[in-house]
């Protein structure tokens, strides 16, 4: 009579056991042959495995084989819901993270938004023109064209202020504010302003240069300080001698008149007694200055 043995709530055979053995064995030996799979694993350090998903048992990590005609999701990180994590990689190589720190060389062919800080850019290496530098230290933005040809902007130039130079080879042009609000511009050779209309001049207060012979005419050739001190000699001079003689004026012919007292009106004298007035008659007043000597008339300048 044969015994029988309870596994697992079964009740075998000892030829049955026997045969669950055996397959147990070529199982075991499957496995440690490096054939491990979805069937003979279920969960391993936290993680788990189903036909197609990798992940750890509360679903926040993972790795996926899920095929489908969209760019498919690989790899996640940091939520239960794969297509939300902040951590993504999908099949077609896109990458989504935050608050990633990156060493080492960096090749990309395009970034589009966000900030960086604390960063230094240049669009080629040095020597190699043209190119675009950005940098966070003292030298804040350079362009350069060739050697000793270029564009900067520095964040200390004179009296510690922000400064835009324009450089060509030994010549320079340059922008600052000082402290004292003063906003200048230099140029280490001629300085030329060009517009194809007028240029104004509006100041609060004045305009001022060293002197006027430093305000110049191209058309005449001459400065300012030429140009109004020949206009003076030219305007005014001295006069001949005009000699000794007098000057006079006569007024002729004035004509009846009562100076406003109507002829006949009687007026009291300061005696008591009274008088009747009668208008004048026609009649010339003259005057004639003495004789005047040796003198000039007109104006003279003396340069």
């Amino acid at each position: 009579m044969q015994q029988k043995i309870n596994v697992i709530n079964e009740t075998l055979t000892p030829e049955q056991l026997s045969n669950e053995l055996a397959k147990l064995q070529k199982v075991v030996r499957f496995i440690l042959n490096g054939n491990i799979d979805t069937e003979n694993i279920f969960e391993v350090g936290g993680w788990r495995a189903t036909e197609n998903l990798l992940a750890s048992k509360d679903g926040d990590v993972g790795f996926s084989t899920i095929d489908t005609s969209a760019d498919d999701l690989r790899i996640w990180a940091g939520n239960i819901n794969r297509e939300s994590a902040p951590y993504r990689v999908y099949e077609s190589g896109a990458l989504y993270a935050s608050n990633a720190e990156l060493s080492g060389k960096i090749t990309s062919s395009e970034i589009e938004g966000g900030t960086i800080t604390g960063a230094h850019i240049q669009t080629d290496y040095p020597g190699i023109y043209p190119r675009v530098e950005l940098s966070s230290s003292e030298r804040l933005l350079m362009a350069e064209q060739s050697p000793g040809i270029n564009l900067m902007i520095e964040a200390e130039g004179p009296d510690f202020a922000p400064s835009l130079y324009l450089n060509h080879l030994t010549d320079y042009g340059s922008l600052h504010v000082t402290s004292g609000a003063t906003f200048h511009v230099k140029a280490s050779n001629q300085l030329n302003l060009e517009a194809f209309a007028d240029i104004q001049l509006i100041p609060a207060g004045d305009v001022r240069v060293p002197d006027w012979d430093r305000v110049w005419s191209n058309t005449d050739a001459q400065s300012l300080e030429t140009i109004l001190g020949s206009k003076v000699n030219r305007d005014f001079y001295l006069t001949d001698n005009a000699g000794s003689h007098s000057h006079g004026v006569t007024v002729i012919g004035v004509g009846d008149h009562n100076h406003g007292i109507p002829s006949g009106t009687v007026l009291q004298t300061a005696g008591g007694g009274t008088v009747t007035f009668v208008s004048s008659g026609g009649h010339t007043h003259s005057a004639s200055t003495d004789t005047a000597g040796d003198h000039f008339h007109g104006l003279s300048q003396l340069m």
